[in-house]
């Protein structure tokens, strides 16, 4: 059963415009009955060619006729069609044109236009347009630009026949109305029978072993009884049945004859077309039992010299009568090996359901199986995730969208192509499953059973499960339990068949049906996201079409308001983002939830790596404040701005940071924010920390998380155990006690995933020192995962730091630097000044251990540069490049850049880094030839790393002690 369309809906269509050109000759020149009989005869030509191809002629406006392929109902092959009955426009119209030209010295010359795209489409019995929108005025814009017989197409519709016709590009038409060029191609010529996308078969078969060997078997048992066998390989279109077949013709033809035919979609005759392919000779007159008897004799000839392997595709496409001749001579050659493989699409089942045993079902391929194929296809590395994805298993959209992605690179979009060939098999679907598939299209990939019958009209509810049982049946929705309440569910087959559903729909149906949904849930279910995702569809859908409802749009706004805070609190940033930003665009300007919003969307952005993006919001934040006298949130965006400032301008002093943590301080003593004193106690504890002086900024610290905890502020708590395990890793505290003390703050996290993280992240640092390498990694590993799943690149950062510590401390250092320049590119991206000098000090080091001087001396540059306001970045960037100078054999410099070093070094708590500046002193005091004072410098280094605890540093710096 084929559905009429509904009174309004949205479709891929190709509009075809085809004009007289200068008319106004015949009108002055020829007798009205004349012009009448001429003007008849050439519209008759006109619409028949364009109704033989299957277009919808529209309407007759003057000498221009319009047609739209896709109408009533649409078509994989709208646009090959389209492209047919133009080339074929010029040659119906030619007998007319030879007549006006002997008889009166007159020409009836046409042009033609055609575009491919959406559409509104309309209900003929009301009166309206059948098809309107930007495509049907390109197609006219592109015939009115088009010469004398000339026929343009527009660049979706060349790549929709691309490898069916012969076409030239010719320059863009600027066309009236339209803001850019249309791109457009000259029609030359159209190859008979082609498809308008040919399929591919160069690429290896993958995954089809068994199928393959069911052929086989099939034909063996022809062979065996000497009598006619059916297979009909069924499967979606693209899936690769025409790749499984061929590949078993090609084996099967040395021994048999072989002989193929296609049903073709639509044509005058075509019901034993696939016959006349397969024999050419036979003239297929007479009855159908005659045509019938003769065909099967002339199989049976063919099958004296050995088997017959006929192979007939698309039989989704064929007349009842040819699938009667397919059931006779299977039923009626009993003594000749003959092997029928028809090719099917589920639907034909549907019409033969007895076909189904002996049916050859192909399922999708397998996720390996895809990528294999992704790899003989030489698909881009980046893109091949979302090529799977989208693919979901069908070799077909796998080639179509690794072919856009070669082309166009990693940004891409699903071919049209594949698009139309699913709205195709969903305009087949009955009116009231049409429907279902939408409702259900509005809910999402997944959806339960009662979701969709809430969506449908009273007098429907009770049908509904009986459309989807009829969808499961026909292969485009899928049993998916276990994920609705304690109810099964349903999900669509491909996420592609919900999407062309649900783009079917108009606009505002689809505002009414995503608000009476998010009602629904709301009532039942509650969830913030999921109310607030639908409710905002409902408004912005409203709001393109000049329906704007603000109540709406601040309650969705409100709903994922509620959603992005949670989702910041949990610390999944790029959700948190998102939702925050959506929030924001629908809530209204003076409201004061926006300043809170504002606020914590700006450390999402700045936690994920968009720091100019944040500083943006952050500068909007700190105006609106004060434009409306709110002291709190203008402490808290002048606490936060100053803190970034350390970090990404290299003008910016720890006195400037320091005196606005103090003001902040007495402003949130005044308030009584317990909260604002949390963030600023631990922004004040940036400037001791900075100079080395970490016992004072763990006083902060701990100041810190006692307001913290006292204004239950999770977040806050995270981030001040965060910054306490930075102090217990670089400062004074002894291993062992540094690990107690880590051990305390991973109870007090509280299952807060990023505050534990931040807790393993130093407990990996600390283990290393005690030789833990194994633990060291396997901790860092579960880290670098739980900030990934947050998308916490600044965390990510912090992270490559330890583990490139970790590496170095193991002697790695071509490991160590892997590590640490995935951090440094991130910091180096941002702009991000001094810590991107601590970094570059760092990496320095590691360059330096593997002989890359060069390099090496850059990043010391670089570091030297940024480094004014830090101390282990100043310690760093001076010991690394005494050990290049030494290296380079200019031994003073380096010795006086060790010294320096060190003095720096020994004016901070930071045990660790004063011991690496005393041990690059001794290497640089032994390269001289100094042994005594390089004995005694890498003795010092040996007492400071036995006092941090560090054990395999101070093994390792051991033989430098002796003379």
């Amino acid at each position: 059963m084929t559905a009429s369309p509904p009174s309004a809906s949205r479709r891929t269509v190709t509009v075809l415009f085809c004009d007289v050109v200068d008319s106004t000759p015949l009108g002055e020149r020829l007798d009205a009955e004349t012009l009448r009989r001429v003007q008849t005869e050439y519209f008759a030509a006109v619409r028949g060619v364009l109704e033989r191809h299957g277009g919808l002629v529209e309407k007759f406006i003057g000498d221009a006729a319009m047609a739209v392929f896709g109408l009533p109902t649409l078509h994989e092959d709208d646009a090959l069609r389209a492209a047919r009955a133009a080339s074929e426009l010029g040659a119906a119209v030619l007998p007319i044109d030879r007549e006006l030209d002997r008889d009166h010295g007159l020409r009836l010359r046409i042009r033609v236009g055609v575009a491919t795209g959406e559409v509104v489409t309309g209900d003929p019995a009301g009166g309206q347009a059948l098809a309107t929108g930007e495509t049907v005025v390109t197609a006219q814009r592109l015939e009115q630009a088009a010469r004398p017989e000339e026929v343009l197409v527009d660049d979706p519709t060349y790549r929709l026949i691309a490898d069916a016709v012969d076409a030239e590009p010719v320059e863009a038409v600027a066309a009236k109305g339209k803001t850019e060029p249309v791109a457009a191609w000259r029609l030359l010529g159209v190859e008979t029978g082609a498809l308008g996308v040919a399929r591919r078969f160069d690429t290896p078969l993958v995954g089809r072993e068994s199928e393959l060997a069911a052929l086989r078997g099939a034909l063996e048992r022809a062979l065996a009884g000497r009598r006619c066998q059916l297979v009909t390989v069924v499967g979606q279109a693209g899936v690769g049945k025409s790749r499984l077949v061929r590949e078993f013709l090609l084996e099967a033809g040395p021994a048999a004859t072989v002989r193929i035919g296609r049903c073709p979609p639509y044509g005058d005759g075509i019901t034993f077309l696939p016959v006349a392919e397969v024999l050419p000779d036979e003239t297929l007159e007479g009855t159908t039992d005659e045509i019938f008897r003769r065909v099967r004799k002339s199989f049976e000839q063919l099958a004296e010299r050995g088997p017959l392997v006929l192979c007939f595709d698309d039989v989704h496409w064929a007349e009842p009568t040819f699938l009667n001749l397919v059931d006779y001579l299977k039923g009626w050659i009993v003594a000749a090996p003959v092997l029928i493989v028809c090719l099917a699409r589920p639907e034909l089942l549907d019409e033969r359901p007895e076909w189904q045993q002996s049916s050859l079902s192909l399922p999708p391929l397998s996720p390996a199986e895809i990528e294999t194929l992704l790899d003989a296809l030489d698909a881009p590395a980046e893109a091949r995730g979302r090529i799977a994805e989208a693919a979901e298993g069908n070799p077909l959209f796998a080639e179509q969208v690794a072919a856009i992605a070669v082309d166009e690179g990693s940004e891409f979009v699903v071919p049209r192509s594949i698009q139309l060939l699913l709205a195709a098999r969903l305009d087949r679907l009955a009116a009231s499953e049409r429907s279902v598939a939408e409702w259900a299209a509005v809910v999402g990939r997944e959806f339960p059973l009662r979701a969709v019958a809430a969506l449908a009209p009273e007098e429907m509810r009770a049908e509904v499960a009986g459309h989807l049982f009829a969808l499961l049946r026909k292969d485009l929705v899928e049993p998916h339990a276990g994920l609705f309440w304690e109810e099964d569910g349903f999900r669509f087959r491909h996420g592609l068949i919900r999407d062309v559903a649900y783009e079917g729909i108009p606009k505002e149906v689809r505002a009414e049906l995503h608000e009476r949904y998010a009602r629904w849930y709301d009532r039942y279910h509650g969830e913030d996201v999921i109310v607030g995702y639908h409710l905002e569809q409902a408004f912005r859908y409203r709001q393109q079409l000049g329906r704007v409802d603000e109540s709406l749009g601040e309650e969705a706004g409100r709903c994922l308001a509620v959603a992005g805070r949670r989702a910041f609190a949990r610390q999944d940033t790029p959700a948190a983002t998102k939702l925050l930003q959506r929030a924001l665009a629908l809530l209204p300007k003076d409201d004061p939830e926006r300043r809170e919003l504002m606020r914590e969307e700006s450390i999402a952005l700045w936690l994920g790596g968009e720091a100019r993006k944040s500083t943006a919001v952050l500068d909007e934040l700190l105006e609106l404040a004060v434009e409306s006298g709110d002291r709190r949130m203008e402490w808290y965006a002048l606490l936060e701005r100053a803190h970034r400032r350390t970090m990404i301008d290299p003008g910016a002093t720890a006195d400037e940071l320091l005196a606005v943590t103090e003001q902040a301080i007495a402003v949130f003593e005044e308030l009584g924010d317990e909260s604002g004193l949390a963030q600023a106690w631990r922004r004040r504890s940036l400037a001791p920390r900075g100079q080395g002086d970490f016992a004072t900024a763990e006083e902060a610290l701990e100041r810190a998380y006692v307001h913290a905890r006292k204004a239950t502020d999770r977040q806050e708590q995270g981030r001040t155990i965060d910054a306490l395990c930075g102090i217990l890793l670089y400062g004074p505290a002894p291993v062992d006690a540094a690990l107690r003390r880590c051990d305390e703050l991973l109870e007090a996290a509280g299952g807060d995933l990023l505050a534990e993280a931040c807790v393993l992240r130093t407990t990996a640092a600390l283990r290393a020192m005690r030789g833990e390498f194994g633990l060291s990694r396997s901790l860092c590993a579960g880290v670098r995962e739980t900030y990934q799943d947050l998308g916490l690149r600044l965390a990510l950062v912090a992270l490559a730091e330890i583990a490139g510590g970790i590496e170095l401390l193991a002697g790695n250092a071509a490991e160590a630097e892997v590590a640490l320049r995935g951090g440094y590119e991130i910091l180096f991206a941002m702009g991000d000044a001094t810590v991107v000098a601590f970094q570059a000090g760092l990496l320095a080091e590691t360059v330096a251990l593997q002989g890359r001087l060069e390099e090496a001396e850059e990043l010391v540059r670089r570091a030297e540069e940024g480094a004014a306001e830090d101390i282990g970045a100043q310690i760093h960037w001076r010991a690394t490049k005494a050990a290049i100078e030494s290296l380079r054999g200019r031994h003073d410099a380096a010795i006086e850049l060790a010294r320096k070093a060190v003095e720096i070094a020994a004016g901070t708590d930071a045990l660790n880094m004063h011991a690496g500046a005393a041990l690059r002193l001794a290497e640089v005091l032994r390269r001289a030839g100094r042994l005594e004072e390089a004995a005694r410098s890498a003795s010092d280094a040996v007492r400071l790393y036995e006092h941090k605890g560090n054990v395999v540093a101070a093994r390792a710096a051991l033989p430098s002690v002796a003379v």
